[in-house]
């Protein structure tokens, strides 16, 4: 957690100051993310389904050479959380990444 000195200006959402000006906030710390494959020699061939699972963290963006996964388009996406995705739509030199996100 940590403190910091606010001055007048624009409000803040969610952040209340004391009659001292003093907020107070905790920070969250970056979630550990891993990603492992269903394929065992990680050698996919294009058009073979491969599921890629998250976790480590509270929610997941999947990426394909970093743009952002679109459900239903590139794969489908599962889990309580978004933690599971399934492509056929993968092509040779493609690579799959996951961003992890921290609930607050």
């Amino acid at each position: 957690g940590g403190s910091i000195q606010m001055t007048t200006g624009a409000a803040i959402a969610g952040i209340t100051l004391s009659s001292t000006n003093l907020a107070t906030f905790t920070s969250v710390a970056a979630p550990n993310v891993s990603l492992t494959d269903s394929d065992a020699d990680n050698i996919i061939c294009s058009g073979t389904s491969v599921t890629f699972t998250a976790s480590g963290a509270s929610t997941y963006q999947f990426k394909i050479n970093g743009n952002n996964v679109v459900n239903g388009v590139d794969g489908t996406i599962s889990g309580t959380n978004g933690e599971v995705f399934t492509t056929t739509t993968l092509t040779n030199g493609d690579v799959v990444s996951v961003v992890g996100t921290s609930g607050g």
